[in-house]
């Protein structure tokens, strides 16, 4: 009971006894002794309530006299007088701690086990932990009411202590997060107080209290973070303590449940297992993808750096490297991570001898993974500068068949870094390591066979692709030095005498030249000439390289074709080699392939060659056809024979106009001038003998030769001769020749052949250019009895129409006056004087038509004459009527037969009215009694047609041509018989010729003459 000021009036034992206090001791005492100061405002509200409604039903905090706090149910009353006045408070109380605890860890359990699950459902599903961990930290962190979680991974510092590292963190809203302080990375244990946590986590313990209350020497670290109270749990991973997961309280002092502690460890086991199963996880994929690389390649380093690249995944190490034994010796073939120690040079080139290697030794003896935790209280461990960085070790034998082939190593800057979990993952990558290299050594068996292979196909290729001998044997060189890993090698080609250079191939590049010429005695000649492959290990121990001082390797094998050698192929190395069974397999397949290539090549090239000849035929006869120029066509036959048949020189002499003596018109070469002015006589040196045997010949080796003769100012040199004679109706006009200077390749059958073949054409040319010549000289003779000719003509010519002229006049007064004298004009004459006056009067009449004929066809011929539209059909009735007279007094019938409405002529009337007069004429002449003329006139196409068609005696068939020639008769008693001179007709051809038409003849004996004249119509 107090009164309305909270001063106690009165208390029973056991309100008493609950508080710690003695019955009597509490009379007169404020309640506030009840209460901590931060819950006196709860007690403030109560009393309030109390005086407004008169009482209070509620739990209140309580502080015991020792300090501990305990919950209580209130219910409480007001006191009034008998006025009604408020005198005081009366109330009961009871101790309702423990059922408030039992109430809370109940509700605790309950929420904390639904969080577990969530977690558990989270951890389950989880794909990404990294991303994963702080969501389930977020959730145990708001069920459990702190300000922050973290989660920190334990590892091992430089010198090998033991360190934290804050990895994954969640804080309460207004909590500022350290997960990026650099104070919370490689935090040290021991050096920064935190010895008795290793102590206390490692074994499974947990650590709980208020901060205030940890030693003094872990304070400062957690003070520094604004923790007042913390729940420390381990993390444990594969039964190693993997770092723990703290709950950090920065608000108030905290008494942590035993519930709480509990469920947060049973939530701390399940993120271990996460964390377990992900490196297990990390583990698998790891060796699932150095599995898939055994498949996905066949090259070993790359095999390998992936290996090396996997382990370090799943086991961290601050290097790696491979180890392969050879004999007795271990080198690193792969390796990574020791360039930050500066060591690289060192690794890529060391070697340890196995015997001597006590952790080498040991596994290759027991064949098991080895951990060093300590390389420094290891004993026998090799002392080397380059490696005292190194101060943990773990590797695991790789062992194919039974047998160790070397090692797979991890090395740490830490000492006690790796542990036996370390080395039994090594052990997994090193049975994958063995097969990669067990699957790229029967892979690289496979590829030196199908290198071997596809050597001889490209090689074979080679061949098909080009016909070319150069670039093939240097591809087949090439070839042969990738494949054998060989230093050089040469082709040399073999004449059965002699060896020459073919292709050679060292230091990487094709060689121009030999690296030296091959010794008679030597290894080339040897097997050029026995056919069979000499192989020299070591030229030191070999016969045919005494006195040398080479102790290189070397193979001769011979170039067979046919069973004969056409050359050599040498391969050798730098130093001494040991020539295995397929090696020498291979070399001798392509060997083969080089041998054909000769045989292709020098196919090809005298096809090529007997192309190129024909080829130079054809275009020679082409220029002898062409061209009559003489020196133009033999310097271009002697041009050819050069080129084709490689001469030095190539010369074409003829023989002088005295028969006696020989000069080259056409030479080429170095000493052309000199050879062109000497003379040679017939029979002297070798080309004099050909020209006067006439017989084609060699003479390979003409410095020997008894005839051969020296040409002023040339060199005295061996050399091949080769000349064939230039003949033309069985006569020697000159010889054709060919020298080589020199060494040289000698002319054969083939050579000779051809060039015979030249020279023919050559004389062919020069039988063209003489005939040339004479028909040149001929033309020129005919040409100036042409000119002749027609100046006779025109002198003709000239001369008849000066003689008509002057003829004119006195024949027509000596017909006048004998026209005269026989008509009786002049007096009567006696009858003996009648008959010699008509013979006057007649042959004047015939010398006028004679001379107006001359006149005519001289007219015709000029083209004189004045042209007009001449109507044809008109001309042909008056013409029949002029003769109808005539034809009756002979007894001759003359029909007309004229088309009508035929077009006009452009012509002279004048002189196509003589045609036709002479055509009639002629045929009323030759017509004899009872016969008759027809006249015909019709159109054809573009012309009119003039037919005049008589039953006369006709012409020989034989004289139809020449009808129509001067002064031409077919019989010279015709002309007795019946006159005339013969120029009628050719007047006839003259006119009509002049007016664009033609004139021709059909005749038979005995049954008359037809004569047909066209002439164009006029448009």
């Amino acid at each position: 009971m107090v009164d309305l000021e909270g001063n106690i009036l009165f208390t029973n034992r056991a309100f008493a006894a609950m508080h710690g206090y003695a019955p009597g001791k509490l009379i007169g005492k404020h309640l506030s002794i009840f209460h901590t100061p931060e819950q006196m405002p709860s007690v403030e509200k109560a009393n309030r309530q109390i005086r407004e409604t008169g009482e209070f039903s509620g739990e209140i905090w309580h502080v015991r006299r020792d300090g501990t706090i305990f919950l209580t149910l209130m219910h409480n009353s007001l006191l009034r007088d008998e006025a009604g006045n408020q005198i005081g408070m009366i109330g009961t109380i009871r101790d309702i701690t423990e059922r408030k605890r039992a109430e809370q860890a109940l509700r605790t359990r309950e929420r904390f086990l639904e969080c577990l699950s969530g977690v558990a459902q989270q951890l389950l599903s989880v794909i990404d932990l990294p991303k994963a961990l702080p969501q389930v930290l977020r959730s145990l962190g708001e069920t459990a009411a702190v300000s922050r979680v973290h989660l920190f991974e334990n590892h091992l510092g430089s010198e090998g202590e033991l360190t934290a590292s804050l990895r994954y963190e969640w804080c309460a809203p207004g909590i500022e997060p350290q997960v990026d302080s650099p104070n919370l990375q490689n935090y040290p244990y021991a050096d920064g107080g935190l010895a008795r946590w290793v102590e206390t986590l490692a074994r499974g313990g947990v650590i709980t209290r208020s901060v205030t209350d940890f030693p003094a020497s872990e304070r400062p670290a957690l003070e520094a973070q604004g923790i007042r109270s913390i729940l420390i749990i381990p993390l444990f991973v594969s039964g190693n303590w993997y770092g723990f997961i703290s709950f950090d309280v920065c608000d108030l002092p905290r008494e942590w449940q035993q519930v709480e502690i509990d469920l947060l460890r049973t939530a701390a086991s399940a993120i271990s297992n996460v964390i377990e199963r992900e490196q297990a996880i990390r583990r698998e994929q790891a060796l699932a993808r150095a599995a898939a690389t055994l498949t996905s390649t066949l090259d070993l380093d790359q095999v390998l750096d992936h290996i090396l690249e996997q382990v370090s995944r799943v086991v961290p190490n601050d290097a790696a490297n491979v180890m392969l034994i050879e004999d007795d010796r271990a080198h690193i073939v792969r390796w990574r991570g020791y360039e930050r120690f500066g060591v690289e040079e060192f690794v890529s080139s060391a070697f340890l001898h196995v015997p001597e290697a006590p952790n080498l030794q040991q596994m290759w003896k027991s064949q098991e993974p080895l951990v060093i935790s300590d390389t420094a209280a290891y004993p026998g461990w090799m002392d080397i500068p380059e490696q005292r960085w190194l101060r943990s070790y773990a590797a695991a034998p790789i062992i194919v068949r039974g047998q160790v082939l070397g090692f797979l190593n991890v090395d740490s800057a830490i000492p006690g870094f790796f542990s036996q979990s370390h080395a039994a993952i090594l052990r997994t990558f090193a049975d994958h390591t063995a097969a990669a290299i067990e699957n790229a050594r029967l892979f690289e068996e496979v590829s030196r066979r199908v290198a071997e292979l596809d050597a001889v196909r490209r090689a074979s290729l080679s061949l098909t692709s080009s016909l070319e001998l150069q670039p093939v044997l240097e591809a087949i060189l090439e070839h042969i030095l990738r494949l054998a890993s060989a230093d050089g090698a040469h082709v040399f080609f073999y004449d059965g005498e002699r060896l020459t250079f073919g292709a050679a191939l060292w230091a990487k590049e094709i060689q121009r030249k030999p690296f030296s010429e091959p010794r008679q005695k030597g290894l080339t000649y040897t097997v050029a000439r026995s056919g069979e492959r000499i192989v020299v290990s070591d030229m030191r121990e070999h016969p045919l390289f005494q006195g040398q001082s080479w102790d290189d390797a070397i193979v001769g094998l011979p170039l067979r074709v046919g069973g004969q050698v056409v050359g050599v192929m040498n391969v050798s190395f730098n130093g001494p080699h040991a020539f295995s069974k397929d090696e020498l397999r291979v070399l001798g397949l392509l060997a083969d392939q080089a041998a054909i290539a000769i045989r292709n090549a020098r196919l090809h090239q005298e096809t090529r060659r007997q192309a190129r000849k024909l080829a130079a035929l054809i275009e020679i006869g082409h220029d002898v056809s062409a061209t009559l120029d003489l020196p133009t066509v033999l310097e271009r036959i002697a041009t050819h024979a050069q080129d084709l048949l490689e001469a030095d020189d190539s010369e074409v002499y003829l023989l002088q106009e005295n028969g006696r003596t020989l000069r080259a018109i056409v030479a080429l070469g170095d000493y052309a001038d000199e050879i062109k002015a000497a003379t040679l006589r017939l029979g002297e040196g070798v080309v004099g003998h050909v020209a006067q045997s006439g017989e084609a010949e060699i003479v390979n080796h003409v410095e020997s030769d008894p005839r051969s003769v020296q040409i002023s100012d040339t060199p005295e040199e061996p050399g091949a001769l080769m000349c064939a004679p230039l003949i033309s109706k069985d006569e020697v006009m000159g010889v054709m020749s060919l020298a080589r200077a020199g060494e040289h390749d000698p002319f054969d059958r083939t050579d000779l052949d051809f060039l015979t073949g030249l020279a023919r054409q050559a004389s062919i040319a020069i039988e063209n250019a003489r005939l040339f010549a004479t028909e040149q000289q001929y033309a020129v003779e005919l040409t100036r009895a042409l000119e002749q000719q027609q100046e006779a003509a025109r002198l003709r010519n000239e001369f008849i129409q000066n003689v008509s002229h002057e003829l004119r006049t006195p024949l027509a007064l000596i017909r006048g006056y004998a026209e005269l004298l026989d008509d009786g004009e002049l007096g009567s004459l006696r009858p003996d004087q009648h008959e010699p006056v008509a013979v006057i009067a007649r042959r004047t009449r015939m010398l006028t038509r004679l001379m107006e004929n001359f006149t005519a066809i001289l007219g015709a011929e000029g083209q004189d004459s004045q042209r007009e539209p001449v109507d044809l059909v008109e001309m042909a009735r008056d013409l029949l009527t002029d003769f109808r007279e005539a034809a009756e007094q002979k007894g001759i019938a003359l029909v007309s037969q004229i088309a009508s409405d035929l077009p006009l002529v452009l012509g002279d009337p004048l002189h196509l009215r003589r045609v036709m007069d002479n055509l009639v004429g002629n045929a009323l002449k030759f017509t004899p009694r009872g016969g008759s003329i027809t006249l015909r006139l019709t159109q054809a196409d573009k012309d009119l047609v003039l037919e005049v068609a008589d039953t006369g005696i006709g012409i020989p068939e034989e004289q139809l041509e020449q009808v129509f020639e001067r002064f031409y008769q077919v019989d010279g008693s015709m002309s007795r018989r019946y006159g005339g001179v013969g120029l009628g007709l050719a007047l006839v051809k003259e006119i009509i010729k002049a007016h664009g038409g033609g004139v021709s003849v059909s005749s038979r004996v005995g049954q008359g003459s037809t004569f047909t004249v066209t002439l164009p119509i006029h448009t």
